[in-house]
Formats: C-alpha cells, sequence, structure tokens
C-alpha cells in the first residue's frame, strides 16, 4: 500500500465515519410555507398573550425531544408576547406536528470497520391554526427537513433519536421557524418584529435573516 493511501486510511480511522446507507430517505422537493385565509396587516398590535396548543402525531422514540414549543415560547417571548395556558389569550396557537428522526448507517474507517446507525437527519412537518377573537382562523402549513448527513463523527449522542438535529430541520426554507415568521410578519410592528434578527439562538436567527431576504425585507443587520 503505497503512503498516500496508508495516510488516508488513517484519517478516515480517526476522524470521520462514511454513510453506507440511508435508512429513512429524505429525499424530496423544496418546500414553502402554505398560507390559507391570512389575517389583516397589523391584527396582532395591542395584542400581548399568547396561548400554544401542541399535538405531535407521530408516536416514535425520539419525536417528543422536537422543540416546537420552546422555540415558539422563545420566538414570541423575543417579541414581546406573555405565554398564558388560559382560553382568555389575545392569540391561540394550535400546533400539529409530524416529527421523524432520520437514521442512516455509518462505517468508520476501513470497510470492515465499526458500524453504527447514527441519528444526523430530522423531518419536521405540521400545520399551526391561528386563532383569534372576531376573525376566521388562519391556517399555516410547513415542512422542514435536514438530510442525513454523508460524513459523522461516531458519537454515542447521536444514536439516540432524541438527539437528531430538529432545529436543523425547523429553519429550512419551508420550516417551523419559517411558518411562525410568516404568522408574525406584517401583523405586529416592524420594530418590535426585527428583534428576532438580535436572538441568541443560532437556528432561529439565520432563519429570521434568510426570511428577509427571501421577502426582501430591508432587515437591520440583513
Amino acid at each position: 500500500m503505497s503512503q498516500l493511501a496508508s495516510m488516508t486510511l488513517s484519517v478516515l480511522n480517526i476522524y470521520v465515519s462514511i454513510i453506507l446507507f440511508t435508512i429513512l430517505s429524505p429525499v424530496g422537493c423544496s418546500f414553502h410555507v402554505l398560507i390559507e385565509d391570512p389575517l389583516p396587516v397589523g391584527h396582532f398590535e395591542g395584542m400581548r398573550t399568547v396561548r400554544l396548543q401542541h399535538t405531535e402525531l407521530e408516536t416514535e422514540a425520539g419525536v417528543r425531544a422536537a422543540p416546537y414549543v420552546q422555540d415558539a415560547h422563545r420566538i414570541l417571548e423575543t417579541w414581546g408576547f406573555k405565554i398564558v395556558e388560559d382560553s382568555s389569550a389575545d392569540i391561540t396557537l394550535i400546533l400539529e406536528t409530524q416529527t421523524t428522526p432520520m437514521s442512516a448507517l455509518y462505517v468508520e474507517g476501513q470497510p470492515l470497520g465499526t458500524r453504527r446507525t447514527l441519528f444526523t437527519g430530522a423531518r419536521a412537518s405540521g400545520e399551526i391554526t391561528v386563532q383569534t377573537s372576531g376573525h376566521p382562523d388562519m391556517s399555516v402549513r410547513f415542512s422542514g427537513t435536514e438530510p442525513n448527513s454523508d460524513f459523522a463523527i461516531m458519537s454515542q449522542r447521536l444514536e439516540n433519536p432524541a438527539n437528531a438535529p430538529f432545529q436543523d430541520a425547523f429553519a429550512q426554507e419551508g420550516g417551523y421557524y419559517r411558518a411562525l415568521l410568516n404568522i408574525f410578519y406584517n401583523r405586529i410592528a416592524e420594530e418590535r418584529f426585527f428583534k428576532i434578527l438580535d436572538s441568541g439562538h443560532r437556528q432561529i436567527r439565520g432563519a429570521s435573516a434568510d426570511f428577509c431576504r427571501y421577502q426582501k425585507i430591508q432587515c437591520p443587520g440583513v
């Protein structure tokens, strides 16, 4: 074996795991958020409380770890909303989701090396129904997929489906974050909306900047 080939195998043994095949295929077309019965511009001005109801329709291992509720709270609180649990809320968001931790089989190093199933991808889709007093319900459908990685570092953490990259799926073009941004853009004041660009959460901040570029909005710092 040549010295170059030996060095290459050594690097593979130490650093990377090569994907053998995808158990759950992420292949699919790009999805855009779909909106039905949009509420009027400025509709949420003067509203300060939000109630969030979440139902996950899938039952497989790991799906309950997808942080739909936590991330919605983070975004809504950035915009100055208070999260409440009673029916007196100004806005009610009813969220139904279908979540899939996506796994693939990887081998470390040479063809006969260690093989492990790792959850390096995720799919997160669903519908948000927006209820406010005196108006028909607004409906927003979303779907985001983070494909399985071609390469992965062997990690016991990634063997757990609860650690699949759900938030990377949320941040995709037609994903969960984009749905929330579409619901509130133009329905709260711009100054209030743009606070999301200062989020300390990497995926939320990135999805917000992408939203500004897609909508051709002059957003601060984008």
